[in-house]
Order: C-alpha cells, then structure tokens, then sequence
C-alpha cells in the first residue's frame, strides 16, 4: 500500500493492513495524489517484481 503520510486515517487503515501481511510505503510530498509522485512507479514495479511467482 501507497500513502501519502498526509492523513492520519489513511495510515492507520495502512499500519492494519501491515498487521495482516501487506506491505506499506510512505511516499511523502504530494498529497492525496500519491501516483504523482516521481518514485510511485519503481516502487509499484519492484514490489511486482518480488512477488511475481510466488502466488501472491
């Protein structure tokens, strides 16, 4: 999961969903528009790349 780290509730709904075995990233600088910012796609990538063929 993306967050913007610009509200509190979206990270709460984020460190639940750490507890249930997601993976959470902070990606601060642009708001509720976290797509925008310039880092989202490699992370967007690498996480597909750790976890193509595993099942996940």
């Amino acid at each position: 999961m993306l967050t913007g780290g610009w509200n509190a509730e979206y990270e709460e709904v984020a460190a639940a969903l750490v507890e249930l075995g997601a993976a959470h990233e902070v990606l601060v600088g642009h708001g509720h528009a976290v797509a925008d910012h310039p880092d989202c796609a490699e992370r967007i990538r690498a996480f597909v790349t750790s976890v193509e063929g595993t099942g996940a």
